[in-house]
């Protein structure tokens, strides 16, 4: 999973995914970044991640 925010945001995510992760076994790896090359990196490679919260006028670009 990757994802933009840091710090009382990325606390304030990972409480709010906990119950679900607790409830279904998931094993979530988070990867927190500002870095639009890092996405792009991953996508241009073939390993994109699962889930990822971006911008949405940047993910645009991934159609």
């Amino acid at each position: 999973m990757l994802y933009q925010w840091s710090g009382q945001e990325e606390e304030k995510l990972n409480q709010i995914l906990k119950p679900l992760v607790d409830a279904c076994g998931l094993v979530i790896k988070p990867e927190s970044t500002r870095d639009q090359a890092l996405l792009d990196t991953k996508v241009q490679a073939g390993t994109p991640p699962d889930i990822a919260f971006w911008n949405v006028t940047q993910l645009t670009q991934y159609q």
